[in-house]
Formats: structure tokens, C-alpha cells, sequence
């Protein structure tokens, strides 16, 4: 019998020279368990003899928490607790239905995670040596559990089940990588009443869904709440599944997936899908995720893509599918390991998805459409400072290099920091490619791409394929920029001078990459050069203007030095709003209007008018006048100058652990003024940490921070500090303390001070906090509430305070007035109390807050709470007290309950 099935198998399996999964799958929707029985026609490829066959475990890395952080961190993940997701190996039986041994082990890749990494491989003993081309049929009976989570992958939220990769026992492409090896499989589901199955592949009449093609997964999305819209344009067909009331949102991304596909086969080569399909997630967020012929979107990109102003986000919501569907070209069409070259996919996607964006809506200004019509639209037009997809890249790539956070494009998992793996691989990997354009021209590297898609396609490739395909098209040049560009984290900074007809290029930084130099010339002509490294050039007119990087296609992050003369926009001139419109703040410096309007103790109103100039995110002063004006209570027209002060401001930032500020007025002569002088400065410092958070690479984030500000005027002067402890993420727990120094008149000064502590607990939508504090010479607060307009601030006083907040979430978000989404809504019950001497009080209270969980444009969240409390105070009758604002207990846990 063994010898007729090998000889069948050895006849069959090299029509198809990958194995071939067919898997009879049934969901039991009480346990949220998928129970199925896996055949595996599994084909020797290898030059060597198979004594046993491994297959990948990966529902196992969820089956354990993360021992690292608290439950408190870890509940916006798991918002009704911990829910374990693992797969159960059942039987495994040779081809002749005999059931034959198997072991479990820890896979030896370089996972994501350092736990939960048990029994990740199924390693089969054959009972029968398997030589090159030959196969081997393995039945498996299996067990997978999807978790109640919010990741919007490898999970269930109330009726919908998703998982994109390898949700079934998968054979890893290599020992020692995370890819998986591209299979054809057969799949049948056996579902419940009224569920869906959305998957990619062809569905038959007998109910067999067949991916005809090799592919690197078998996503599945179960839904009982999805409705389907599907458009064609003739070639291809889109569907996609969205929740009720949202087939307006769906119309519009099928329009824009199938104009993106359009476009990436016309450059990269033609798909071998004949649907893909589109689903609406459901945790909130821009976000989105892409499997074979399959793009999962944030809730963001529907429920909450129109708040407040519609159609202002449409070309990000473009940008967010034209990124996952550049997939289907690069990290899913053509796999890689995603441990050691995941570049390979997020850079690729994010430098061909810029490129789509650009030749769609422009250079500058493709993120939002600020061609709306509308006055909100127009003075949000001046905030929207970073406006282009490249503009954000150099950003946030300059962010990351100023917090020491640097490393190669090409960072491999477990090197460097965990945290800075995204900007690397999508910002500073978008910066490089685009070098890499400028390096080889772009027609070569876009025929490298569309050669590396053909030739590699449904495979499981590493980066020498990438390499080869590059040196075949652009050569060993190519290869020696790839690497500086890629593997070397040495800083890009250039700076240019013109004198006459000659430019001068000088590179600060220790990596000499090519860029663009455009030369405009005093007649008005123009010329394009290309330089690598520092350079002299010489031209036969004179030169009127220099731009180095003009189109931001390098790593230079710092671009004010690559304009010749340096770019100074004066929006105090209204005539000259269409250069600032024009020139990025990346770029230039900038010279604005002050014009600030606050009120004062005595309910005066005061206003700052004057000018600035800034330096994008590094410094900005300030000068002008300081009015304070007096209202009159008897009529309310009339208005008195009451006092009038020069004023200066200044504020400087080296990177997120270090910045600091000062303020100074100073008298015009007016005699009202409360003081001829005054200054104050603030400083804050924060202290970076390596951290251990339970990741394949450490985390770099600030535990501590310290400031200190101090104020000098003619009637006094204060020194202060501060201290912060967060540690809310390992023990869920939070120090806070400030020490004050103040003399009025010069007089003998006097100090205060407070000492605060939070511990925070998650059970699931239930948490529990203990807060404690201590005062001396401090304004009395209670639950969050200010009382000293109701008691003297006392020598000192000790308090305590404890808070149970239950959380109550539904899977999908409603809209109200087209403002703002709700996902749920907390409820807080508070008691405190508070011991004061000099004077001495008993202070009890009893407070509630309603804690709504709100979200509005650009799917921000909202914190806010009502709250009331009733206090009494040494027995007294009850006061109540009832505000709008967020209390340190309610924050926290919202915070971390916001999905």
C-alpha cells in the first residue's frame, strides 16, 4: 500500500513543485475554535534525503502573556483580559491513515517577542525516507483558538474572526527565518448560521475555495456583520466587505484600489489575483494590513474618515491602501524573511505607494485635500505644517537620528531598539529608496523592481535576489550605494554656497550619498546636476539660486543648509502666503504673526500681539506687546487699557529628552503695570532608559522626568522643581512630586511641596487605583477638585484616595452629528479623604465620573470625563461639587482602554 501511494504521489506531485494544503475546517463560534483536519501532499524541493517534516506553530506565540509589562499596559490589547490563542495538534497520520510520532519544540526563528515561544514547531518523524522530488501525504488534525484581542489581527471581536497568516500548521521557507513557504491550498469551511467567509482564491460549486497559485498564506476573515460592494473595471474585480451604512466609504476605496492597480501593473507587472478584497477592521485607526489578494483597514479609514470635515483625508486614506496593496507586489507577491530583511517589504511598499501619491496629487500637499471649500478647511490650512508623505519621512527620520535612535534601513530584529524598527524601515527606508532613484535614474530602478516582482514572484526570497536583480539592471555601482544607503547609519548632512558662477557643496555628515543639485541662474534659466559627496561647481553664468535635495529624494535630515541663500518666509505679509503654501517648513525659517488672547486672575483680558521666527521643531523666539484690557461691568462695550508690557519669548528644543523655555516682560513706563520686570525660564529633562518589554530588541523610552522653572520680577521671585516617575507599563504605578520656593516682596520666602503616588490594577473592562499624596503649604485638592475656594491652603495635609472604573465596549464605533465616535463608556465610583493641620480639617467625599470614549477627525482620541463629587467637611453638611475635565485615575485607564 506505501509503495502504490508513493508511486501515485511521485507521479502527481511534479505537475506543482510546491506542496499542496488542503484543510476541512469548522468554527465553533461558543469557544471561538476552529477544529479542522489538514492534508498535506508535502514535496521534497531540497538537494537532501527527509527524514522528518517541520511545520510552523505560530498560534502558540499567543498562547502566554507577557510576563513584562502589567495588566494595566496590556489591557488596551485584551480589553475583557487575557485571552490565550494557541493550536492544538490533535493526530498526525501518515497517508496510509497510520498515525505515526511527533515532537514539539521552539521553532529556531528570531520571533518578534522573547515569550511564549514554547512548542512553536511540530516536528514529524517519517516513517520513510523522502528523496528529493518525492512526496509525502500527512493528515494533521489541529485546534486553533483565536483570542478576544483588539490587534485587528489573529483575533475575534464579537462576530468577526480574523487571521491573515498561518492560522494552520505552515512550513517555514528556511530554518532560521520568519517567512513562510508559499503552498497552493484547497480550503472548505463549515460555519455557523449567518457567518461569512472572506478569503482570496476561487470558490467552487462543491464549496472548495482553491488558491490555483502558490501563495504564502490562506487568509481568513469569518463575519456575520460584513456587507459586500464590488466593482470591475473589466480586468479585475474588487470587493469590499464593510459594516452596515458604510457602502459610500467602500464605493470610494474600490475606485481608488482599482486606479492603484491599475498603476502599479502598468510599472511592477501583472497580479495573478483576479479579486482582491477589502475589509473594514475593527479597532479604530488609520491603519492597515494586506495578505495574499487580501487588505485588511482601520475602522479610521471608515467609521471616522469624514468627522468634522468630509473628504479631508482622502488622499491618506488613498496613501493607506495604495501601502498595502504595493504588498501584493513586495513582501507578499515576493516574500521575505521579516526578521532580517523586512525593508525589503515596508520600504519598497512605502516608496512605490509615495510615488503613485505623487503623480496623483503632486509633490507637496498629498495628505489631505485642502481644496475644500470650507472656512474650517481654509484656517486649518495654515496649521497643516507637514502636509507630504516625504515631508513626515524626513521628519520623524530627524526625530529618531536627535534621540539617538539611528540605525541602519536595513535593521534586522533584535539589533538596535525595538522602537525606532517602523521609522527605519518605512521613513528612513522610503528617504533611501528614493536616494536609490536618484543614484541609478529612476527608469532602472523601477525596471529593477518590476524584474525583482517576475522573476520572484510567489516565492520566499532573501535579499541577495533583491542584490542580483539590482546589479543585473544598474550594475556593481548600484550594489556599493544599495549597501551605504541600507546597511550604514552614518548621518546625511549637506550644505551648499554660491559666489558668482561657482557652487560650493559640502557634506557634514559621514555618508556620501548622490543628490540632486538645481541651479537657477540670474536670467531665469535652470539646470539638474547630480553630485556625490563634497563638490565644486562651475557654470558660465552667474547663479541666482541653489537648492540641494529639492524634492527630498536623500537622508539629509537637516535641509534649512540646502537652500542657497537660506529660505526665510515672512507671513507677516499677507502677499507672500502662496510662498509659505509653497515652501516646506522643512526647509526654511519662519517669520509670523503672534496673536494670543487668555484672561487674567481679575478676568482682564490679555493679549500678546507681535512676531516670531522658528526653526521648525528646534527654536522659535518671540517679541511684541503685552495689552491687558479691562472690562467695564457696568457697560459692557467699554474697554480700558489697564496695562501695557513689552514681552519676549523663547523656547528650544534639542530632542524629545531636552527642551526649555523662557519668558520676560518688561514695563512700557505704565504705572499700573504689577512689576517693571519679570522672567521666567523652565527647563524639563528626561531620562532615557533601555528597556526590556518582553521584544526581541530592547526598548528606548523615559521612565523619569525632571524639570525646573524659576520666575524674577521687582515684586519676588520662585524656583521650582518637579520629578515624574511613570512606570504605569512594567508595575502599573506613578510618582509624582514638585518643590516651591516663593518670596513676595523679597520677603522671607516660603516653600511647599506635594508627593503623589497612583497603582493601577486591570481585570479585564474593570480597574481598580489607590492614589496617596501628601502637601505642605499647597492649595487642598480631593478627587481631582481644586477646594481652595472653600478651605484654607493648610501647613499640611495627607490624603488618600481610591477609584473602581467599569468599562463598557462595543465592537463597532457610532458616529453623533458627524462630530465625534463612540466606542463605550466608562463609569467611576470614587471615595476620598483627606487630613489637613493648620488648620486642622476631616475632609470625606464620595465622587462618580462618566467617562465617554470618543474619537474625532483623524480618528484622535478625546479624554474627557463629567465628574461630580460630594464632600464634607469635619461632619458639616454635604457639598457637591460637579466639573468637566479628567482625573489622573480616569486618564490612565481610558488611555489604556482606547482601541
Amino acid at each position: 500500500m506505501r509503495l502504490l501511494t508513493m508511486f501515485f504521489l511521485l507521479i502527481t506531485v511534479p505537475l506543482f513543485s510546491v506542496s499542496f494544503y488542503e484543510i476541512e475546517a469548522a468554527l465553533d463560534a461558543s469557544s471561538g475554535v476552529i477544529n479542522a483536519i489538514m492534508t498535506v501532499d508535502w514535496f521534497n524541493d531540497t538537494d537532501c534525503v527527509a527524514t522528518s517534516v517541520s511545520f510552523f506553530l505560530y498560534p502558540n506565540l499567543l498562547k502566554e502573556k507577557n510576563p513584562k509589562l502589567s495588566n494595566l499596559a496590556q489591557s488596551q490589547a485584551y480589553p475583557l483580559g487575557f485571552d490565550p490563542g494557541f493550536i492544538s495538534i490533535k493526530t498526525v497520520r501518515i497517508d496510509n491513515d497510520e498515525e505515526i510520532g511527533y515532537e514539539m519544540d521552539k521553532a529556531p526563528v528570531l520571533f518578534e517577542q522573547r515569550y511564549s515561544t514554547e512548542n512553536t514547531l511540530l516536528r514529524i518523524k517519517l516513517p520513510y525516507l523522502v528523496h528529493p522530488q518525492e512526496s509525502v501525504r500527512l493528515i494533521i488534525h489541529f485546534s486553533t483558538k483565536f483570542p478576544v484581542t483588539s490587534f485587528g489581527d489573529n483575533t475575534r471581536l464579537g462576530d468577526v474572526y480574523i487571521w491573515r497568516f498561518a492560522w494552520y500548521p505552515v512550513e517555514l521557507a528556511k530554518q532560521n527565518t520568519f517567512a513562510f513557504k508559499p503552498h497552493r491550498w484547497r480550503l472548505r469551511l463549515h460555519l455557523p448560521e449567518g457567518f461569512e467567509a472572506i478569503t482570496t482564491g476561487e470558490l467552487s460549486n462543491d464549496g472548495w475555495i482553491d488558491s490555483h497559485i502558490p501563495l504564502v498564506s490562506c487568509p481568513i476573515i469569518l463575519s456575520k456583520v460584513h456587507e459586500l460592494y464590488s466593482l470591475s473595471d473589466g480586468d479585475r474585480v474588487v470587493e469590499v466587505y464593510h459594516l452596515k451604512g458604510q457602502e459610500s466609504k467602500a464605493r470610494q476605496l474600490a475606485t481608488y484600489a482599482l486606479e492603484t492597480l491599475k498603476y502599479y501593473e502598468e510599472r511592477y507587472g501583472k497580479l495573478d489575483y483576479s479579486t482582491i478584497r477589502i475589509v473594514q477592521d475593527l479597532p479604530s485607526g488609520l491603519f492597515g494590513m494586506a495578505a495574499d489578494g487580501v487588505v485588511l483597514l482601520g475602522d479610521g479609514a471608515f467609521t471616522t474618515a469624514d468627522l468634522v470635515v468630509p473628504g479631508l483625508i482622502d488622499p491618506t486614506l488613498h496613501f493607506l491602501l495604495a501601502h498595502e496593496l504595493a504588498h501584493l507586489w513586495f513582501g507578499i507577491g515576493v516574500e521575505c524573511d521579516f526578521s532580517s530583511a523586512n525593508h525589503l517589504s515596508e520600504s519598497l511598499a512605502q516608496y512605490v505607494a509615495v510615488e503613485m501619491m505623487e503623480s496623483v496629487y503632486g509633490y507637496r500637499h498629498n495628505l489631505f485635500n485642502v481644496e475644500i471649500p470650507d472656512i474650517l478647511v481654509r484656517n486649518l490650512r495654515s496649521q497643516l505644517l507637514l502636509d507630504s508623505w516625504t515631508e513626515q519621512a524626513v521628519y520623524q527620520y530627524g526625530a529618531l537620528l536627535r534621540d539617538g535612535l539611528d540605525g541602519p534601513a536595513a535593521i534586522r530584529m533584535g539589533e538596535g531598539y525595538y522602537n525606532s524598527y517602523a521609522t527605519l524601515w518605512y521613513e528612513k527606508g522610503l528617504l533611501a529608496m528614493r536616494n536609490l532613484e536618484v543614484g541609478i535614474n529612476k527608469e532602472k530602478l523601477q525596471r529593477t523592481l518590476k524584474l525583482y516582482y517576475e522573476r520572484y514572484r510567489h516565492q520566499a526570497v532573501e535579499e541577495e535576489a533583491f542584490l542580483d536583480t539590482l546589479f543585473e539592471v544598474a550594475g556593481s555601482e548600484a550594489i556599493d550605494l544599495y549597501t551605504r544607503l541600507f546597511k550604514d547609519s552614518g548621518p546625511v548632512d549637506y550644505d551648499v554656497r554660491a559666489d558668482a558662477n561657482k557652487v560650493r557643496i559640502e557634506n557634514g555628515g559621514g555618508n556620501d550619498v548622490p543628490v540632486e543639485v538645481f541651479v537657477t541662474f540670474t536670467d531665469g534659466s535652470t539646470e539638474l546636476s547630480v553630485v556625490t559627496g563634497d563638490a565644486t561647481l562651475t557654470f558660465a553664468k552667474d547663479v541666482a539660486k541653489v537648492s540641494v535635495d529639492p524634492l527630498r529624494k536623500s537622508l539629509d535630515h537637516n535641509r534649512f543648509n540646502n537652500h542657497y541663500p537660506r529660505l526665510i518666509v515672512n507671513e507677516l505679509d499677507p502677499s507672500k502666503g502662496e510662498k509659505k503654501w509653497k515652501t516646506s517648513v522643512l526647509d526654511s525659517l519662519r517669520v509670523y504673526p503672534v496673536t494670543t488672547l487668555t484672561t487674567d486672575a481679575s478676568g482682564n483680558v490679555v493679549t500678546l500681539t507681535g512676531a516670531g521666527i522658528e526653526c521648525f521643531d528646534r527654536w522659535r523666539v518671540a517679541f511684541g506687546a503685552q495689552l491687558t484690557l479691562e472690562m467695564s461691568e457696568s457697560d459692557l462695550s467699554g474697554v480700558r487699557l489697564a496695562r501695557s508690557d513689552c514681552f519676549f519669548q523663547g523656547w528650544y528644543k534639542l530632542n524629545s529628552y531636552l527642551q526649555g523655555s523662557l519668558f520676560a516682560l518688561s514695563s512700557t513706563g505704565n504705572s499700573s503695570s504689577f512689576a517693571y520686570g519679570f522672567f521666567k525660564g523652565e527647563f524639563f529633562l528626561s531620562l532615557p532608559e533601555s528597556l526590556d518589554f518582553g521584544y526581541v530588541a530592547p526598548f528606548k523610552v523615559a521612565r523619569w522626568g525632571l524639570g525646573c522653572y524659576g520666575s524674577l520680577s521687582t515684586s519676588g521671585y520662585g524656583l521650582g522643581s518637579y520629578v515624574v516617575f511613570d512606570n504605569t507599563a512594567i508595575t502599573g504605578s506613578l510618582i509624582m512630586g514638585r518643590l516651591n520656593l516663593t518670596s513676595e516682596g523679597y520677603a522671607t520666602p516660603t516653600w511647599s511641596g506635594l508627593l503623589e503616588g497612583f497603582q493601577g490594577w486591570r481585570y479585564g473592562p474593570i480597574g481598580l487605583s489607590l492614589r496617596g499624596g501628601a502637601a505642605f503649604n499647597e492649595a487642598v485638592r480631593l478627587l481631582d477638585f481644586d477646594l481652595s475656594d472653600f478651605l484654607p491652603t493648610p501647613d499640611h495635609y495627607v490624603r488618600t484616595e481610591g477609584s473602581i472604573i467599569c468599562f463598557a465596549q462595543q465592537s463597532t464605533r457610532q458616529t453623533a452629528y458627524n462630530l465625534i465616535a463612540l466606542r463605550g463608556m466608562g463609569l467611576s465610583v470614587k471615595y476620598g479623604y483627606l487630613k489637613s493641620w493648620s488648620p486642622a480639617h476631616d475632609v470625606y467625599s464620595f465622587g462618580m465620573s462618566i467617562v465617554p470614549q470618543l474619537y474625532t477627525l483623524m480618528d484622535s482620541p478625546i479624554m474627557l470625563a463629567f465628574q461630580f463629587m460630594v464632600y464634607s467637611v469635619d461632619g458639616a453638611e454635604p457639598e457637591m461639587l460637579v466639573g468637566i475635565g479628567s482625573g489622573l485615575d480616569d486618564l490612565i485607564h481610558t488611555q489604556n482602554s482606547m482601541w
